[in-house]
């Protein structure tokens, strides 16, 4: 099933021919008297539509499973469809977002800064969530205003081949991005203004330049001064081309003190400057971290279950990423379209639930 928000069903709703929209209100068997006629504008009927579906009807679930049926989409149960992560982040694509909730105020902070400023430092805990606010938050954000070429990379081994290979065009063939490969080693190689000739090859008003898990640089590259040369690299292209070129850094917090360690080209002080933490997420944020991707895709929690996540994730702060493979092992054994508390138990909480599956894997080695 297509899955769709209240608002893009009834935008839906509001754009299919009339002839469609009456198989619609055929199908959910509406009472005479409920949709207004058809002289009424469209988009009210099918406001008409879903209030009546909502609270008197079968459902909006039902309404949208009627409507995929009609439009000839792909019907899928919504157990296909799980909203939550397990150990991977919400990343920047067409669908992570739908799900990624709870973080609302510290992406709005970000996307004031990205507008104000052409660097900004991304720094919290280990499992604090970093990488899904940066892509399913931020990013996507941005993606949406159709202003932004976004060019992301992890530093790995070799954070300069990797910082030429984000400039690759996505889709290009493999001798295509081979010879791309070459031309932007050899400009990263010039240093700032090698960047500065990538960036301003663009025809986007701004170029983003992400580096996710900047920690990287330190654990991976040993080569003292390549990491430098890419520091500077990117400080110093900034500086040559500051109202195109924004960079954003994202790091875990317990290797910010290695960004002070030597100078970088001056990356501590811009760090200093330019720093936005990711704090722990308040009982309200992560209230709907639970409950509103369930939500979304039509099925409850019960009673007690959020309240016992809840206490449960105080005494274990930095544990997102064990929450969302909770979620998701609570979501593979639903029952009735209901997570249950009596399943959380049996899974050992937050903490027993992934060392119930590494032992798992491990007998059966």
């Amino acid at each position: 099933m297509h899955i769709l928000d209240r608002h893009e069903l009834a935008q839906t709703l509001s754009d299919i021919p009339a002839g469609q929209f009456e198989q619609v209100a055929f199908a959910l068997q509406m009472p005479y008297g409920v949709l207004p006629g058809t002289q009424t504008p469209q988009a009210e009927r099918a406001t008409a539509l879903l209030q009546w579906a909502e609270t008197a009807g079968p459902g909006i679930k039902e309404a949208q499973a009627i409507l995929d049926e009609i439009l000839g989409r792909e019907r899928r149960t919504e157990e296909d469809i799980c909203p939550y992560k397990g150990l991977s982040y919400f990343d920047c694509n067409d669908e992570d977002y739908k799900y990624f909730y709870g973080r609302e105020a510290l992406v709005q902070t970000l996307l004031t800064k990205v507008a104000r400023d052409n660097f900004l430092a991304i720094v919290g805990a280990s499992g604090s969530g970093k990488s899904s606010v940066l892509r399913a938050g931020l990013l996507q954000r941005l993606k949406d205003k159709g202003t932004y070429e976004i060019r992301i990379l992890v530093p790995g081994d070799h954070p300069l081949q990797n910082l030429a290979r984000a400039f690759i065009h996505e889709g290009s063939g493999r001798l295509d991005r081979a010879a791309q490969q070459a031309k932007a080693e050899a400009l990263i190689s010039d240093g700032a203004d090698g960047l500065r000739r990538l960036s301003q090859n663009s025809d986007a008003d701004r170029v983003l330049l992400v580096i996710d898990q900047v920690e990287e640089a330190f654990t991976l590259c040993h080569d003292d001064t390549e990491r430098r040369a890419f520091f500077e690299t990117l400080l110093g292209g900034l500086q040559a081309n500051p109202l195109q070129l924004c960079v954003i850094l994202v790091m875990r917090s317990d290797f910010l003190g290695k960004c002070f360690e030597q100078d970088y080209g001056g990356l501590a002080k811009t760090i200093q400057n330019h720093l936005e933490p990711v704090l722990p997420m308040t009982s309200e944020e992560l209230t709907q971290s639970i409950e509103q991707p369930a939500r979304r895709v039509g099925i409850t929690l019960e009673p007690g279950l959020t309240e016992t996540l809840l206490e449960d994730l105080a005494k274990s702060p930095g544990e997102l990423p064990l929450l969302q493979y909770t979620l998701t092992e609570l979501w593979k054994r639903q029952q009735d379209n209901q997570l249950r508390l009596s399943v959380y138990h049996q899974l050992g909480g937050v903490k027993g639930t992934l060392k119930r599956r590494v032992d798992e894997v491990y007998n059966s080695l």
